[in-house]
């Protein structure tokens, strides 16, 4: 298993490399003058001089090789640059940002687990009935749906309507509760329906016959020997959910204007800031490839048969 998960390691930070290579080569060939855009931002009417001083400080007249291998070596290093938009340090920026993210993340997975296992269970023991079908008819819906759409409902709804909670949000529990219900009904409606799906296929099994022979009633068993068989195809699916809410927070900050790092990098985006967008791509493929191994080494766990490098 050592051996595997070495491997693993190793082919993610080759994965890494070439995106750093794709981050710097794709900035590079676009049309968007970083000194252009820093210049034309903090001051007005800048001149042709001030633009080439600028991309001289920040080292933009030299080969592009000799940039990479710099940008590289600071990143190595942990230095991720200076946001052109603040002015600070981007892992200063991080370390503000990516607290109210990992809160909004957190509520909104625990949300989500709970909510797709007790329903998905319910669904599995009522299979067939109205509620459950009722039940199947919403995951479709909210699987199908947008979940910025959404969210621009229930802010309109509960925000401008009711005025239960401010427009612009704050880090309290009061402006938490609307994007992590959000952030989680996507994945909420996906675990109702595998946890469901899971639970009706280990029915069939000959531990489920033996256990009925045995007189243990239906709940019972579910709880106690099906569900946790039922789980397990879930845990790539958990980690990937957990990799993409992180990394993908950003839209639902957007909509309910919530600090965190998703917003960031949104205005980041917008104000052309290329050593924070190169910062949250490379975050990115580090989250997804830690997620992914993580995934691979607890399926190795509960069962002897998955092979890590299978995924």
């Amino acid at each position: 298993m050592l051996i595997n998960i070495t491997k693993k390691i190793l082919s993610k930070i080759l994965v890494l490399f070439i995106v750093t290579v794709m981050v710097f080569v794709l900035a590079n060939i676009s049309r968007v003058d970083p000194a252009e855009s820093h210049v034309r931002r903090t001051g007005i009417m800048a001149t042709q001089e001030q633009i080439e001083e600028v991309r001289e400080n920040l080292g933009l007249n030299k080969p592009i090789s000799v940039q990479y291998a710099y940008w590289l070596k600071n990143i190595i290093k942990g230095d991720f640059g200076t946001s052109l938009i603040t002015g600070n340090k981007v892992l200063d920026d991080i370390k503000v940002t990516i607290g109210p993210t990992v809160l909004l993340v957190t509520v909104s997975t625990l949300l989500a687990i709970i909510t797709g296992t007790l329903v998905g269970v319910y669904c599995s023991i009522k299979k067939e009935g109205i509620v459950d079908s009722g039940i199947r008819f919403i995951t479709l819906t909210g699987i199908s749906v947008p979940n910025f759409w959404i969210g621009f409902l229930l802010l309109f709804y509960f925000s401008v309507h009711l005025k239960w909670v401010p427009v612009v949000s704050q880090v309290n529990l009061k402006c938490l509760v609307l994007p992590a219900i959000t952030m989680a009904i996507v994945p909420s409606a996906q675990y109702i329906k595998l946890i469901r799906n899971n639970i009706l296929d280990n029915l069939k099994r000959d531990y489920v016959l033996y256990s009925m022979a045995r007189g243990l009633p239906m709940t019972r068993i579910i709880v106690r020997q099906v569900l946790k068989n039922a789980i397990q195809p879930l845990i790539p699916l958990f980690f990937q959910n957990f990799a993409y809410l992180l990394i993908g927070s950003a839209i639902i900050e957007v909509v309910f204007t919530w600090p965190g790092m998703g917003l960031y990098m949104t205005n980041a985006v917008l104000g052309r800031d290329f050593e924070v967008v190169a910062f949250y791509v490379l975050l990115s493929a580090v989250v997804f490839s830690v997620c992914g191994i993580v995934s691979d080494v607890i399926n190795a766990k509960l069962n002897k048969q998955l092979m890590i490098g299978n995924s």
